[in-house]
C-alpha cells in the first residue's frame, strides 16, 4: 500500500521560496579586525556604496577574552575582536 500526500502552495509562496535559497549569504565580509585598520576598511566601504541600493550593518564576531561570561544575548562590537559586515539590498519602501 502506498500513500500519496499532495500540497497545494499558493504561486507566491512557491516563488518566494525558491528566491530564498538562490540569495547570496548574509554576510560578506567576515574576521575584519576590530581596530583602526578594520574600521577604516568599514568606513571606506560606506562611502563607496550605492546606498540608495543597498543597506550595510556593521556587528561584532568573538569575544574579547576580558569579557567573557558577561553577556547573554551577544556582545556589543567593542566587547569584540573583529567585525562582520553585512550587505542588505533594500527593498522597496
Amino acid at each position: 500500500m502506498q500513500l500519496t500526500i499532495t500540497i497545494d502552495i499558493p504561486e507566491a509562496q512557491a516563488q518566494e521560496r525558491q528566491s530564498d535559497t538562490t540569495k547570496a549569504p548574509r554576510y560578506q565580509f567576515a574576521e575584519i579586525p576590530n581596530n583602526a585598520e578594520g574600521w577604516a576598511f568599514v568606513e571606506g566601504l560606506k562611502k563607496y556604496l550605492n546606498r540608495d541600493r543597498y543597506q550595510v550593518l556593521v556587528k561584532g564576531q568573538h569575544i574579547t577574552e576580558q569579557a567573557k561570561g558577561r553577556y547573554r544575548y551577544g556582545q556589543p562590537i567593542k566587547a569584540s575582536t573583529h567585525l562582520r559586515v553585512y550587505i542588505n539590498e533594500r527593498g522597496d519602501k
